[in-house]
């Protein structure tokens, strides 16, 4: 079995950048429909893994909640959009050991670690 690619960041705190871009909910369909969605959080870590259809960039909040999560075609995109969004705010991208299975619960302990 191959094995899994998975690496992670944290997003430092105090946070000081732009707000969240990601949105829960369906955007207007017509001019002047009003805008019913709300703004997700800002994560804490963020979550890069390979998948069979693609590299997906995962956001999670510091209770371990999804805020969030974008397809990517390869990892180098889906950290050029993680820095696009975060900016300064971006910690190191680490490799998560294959001993460990819930990629969120290390990036979670590593932020924890660095705060």
């Amino acid at each position: 079995m191959p094995e899994r690619v998975r690496v992670v960041a944290a997003v430092q705190r105090p946070y000081d950048g732009a707000r969240s871009r990601h949105f829960l909910g369906v955007p207007p369909m017509e001019p002047g429909e009003p805008d019913t969605r709300s703004r997700m959080a800002i994560p804490r870590v963020l979550v890069i893994e390979v998948r069979p259809d693609g590299v997906f960039l995962d956001r999670y909040e510091e209770s371990g909640g999804e805020v969030g999560d974008t397809w990517h075609e390869s990892i180098d995109d889906a950290k050029a959009q993680a820095s696009a969004e975060y900016g300064e705010n971006l910690g190191s991208w680490i490799d998560v050991p294959s001993s460990e299975e819930d990629a969120v619960s290390f990036a979670l302990r590593l932020a924890q670690a660095s705060s």
